[in-house]
């Protein structure tokens, strides 16, 4: 009994022994793959954030440069009514200023008219 034991202890030795030097060999060739993926996916990674930035900014000025085109017609006809309201409230403005002050030139010159007279 002792035999077989001593002999399936050395069988196990033998089959240690041989795969022990592949595993060591599996997992070199496992890091190796997995720093040449690890390269080529980082090398990926990099040319496809490269590619969406570019497209993301050039994404971006066209939507700013719409939004400005916008803003400036808004801008344009904004400022072209206001223009509009400030001329007209400035015509009634200096109408009444002008009716006012006829007026008052009217009665200053009857009281001098009368105390000439």
């Amino acid at each position: 009994m002792q035999a077989k034991t001593t002999l399936f202890a050395l069988a196990l030795l033998a089959i240690g022994a041989v795969a022990l030097p592949t595993i060591r060999g599996r997992t070199a060739a496992d890091e190796a793959w997995n720093a040449a993926i690890t390269e080529k996916r980082t090398a990926a990674d990099e040319a496809w954030n490269a590619a969406l930035t570019e497209k993301r900014t050039a994404a971006d000025e066209a939507w700013n440069a719409a939004l400005t085109e916008k803003r400036t017609a808004a801008d344009e006809a904004w400022n072209a009514a206001l223009t509009e309201k400030r001329s007209a409230a400035d015509e009634a403005w200096n109408a009444a200023l002008i009716e006012k002050r006829t007026a008052a030139d009217e009665a200053w010159n009857a009281a001098l008219t009368e105390m000439r007279a």
